[in-house]
């Protein structure tokens, strides 16, 4: 299995890197280009920062059941090398009969090291309720891992460790392994 998903990511960052976004202001030479076009271009707000729409996805069945659902928007910079992202998130676990709900919101902000590795931050504000009550937790978590970006999308694996979660806390105190994708 360890192979299949080495495989997998090899070759999706392999397509994504063979694409080439050929539209910006130093390659439109041609007389039928227009001089607006490039002007425009290279004085937008948004630059060449990019959006990519993606998140986590996660299913589970059995005596322990869990489903999570956490789309999330990332805004890439590639100028800084940086990705700031935010998202909603919603989980269900039935643990043998103990069912639990979480929702929430979650912001990141990582920073690209040699193209591929990454640095970052995460921050959750989550609620977690059931049949007899609900209890509120933030936690804040650091780790790195790996990237690839590329014009069509970017996935990542990383490990995060939450180094503070307040008086309730919903993650054990070890690392967490995180898949992020995006297109």
């Amino acid at each position: 299995m360890k192979r299949l998903l080495l495989f997998f990511c090899v070759l999706t960052s392999q397509v994504f890197a063979q694409q080439r976004d050929t539209t910006d202001e130093y390659t439109l030479r041609r007389v039928e280009d227009s001089y607006e076009r490039r002007i425009s271009n290279s004085s937008d707000v948004w630059g060449n920062k990019r959006i990519f729409y993606g998140g986590n996805v996660g299913l589970g069945f059995g005596n322990f059941t869990n489903i999570l659902l956490n789309p999330r928007i990332n805004l890439y910079e590639p100028t800084t090398k940086s990705i700031l992202g935010a998202g909603v998130m919603y989980q269900y676990i039935n643990n043998f009969g103990n069912k639990f709900n979480i929702a929430g919101i979650n912001l990141l902000a990582h920073k690209l090291l040699f193209n591929t590795a990454f640095v970052g931050v995460e921050s959750e504000m989550l609620y977690i309720w059931n049949r007899t009550g609900g209890i509120w937790s933030y936690p804040f978590m650091v780790g790195g891992g790996f990237i690839s970006v590329s014009p069509g999308g970017f996935y990542s694996f990383g490990l995060f460790y939450p180094i503070y979660q307040g008086v309730n806390p919903i993650y054990p105190n070890t690392i967490i392994f995180r898949f992020n994708f995006g297109f």
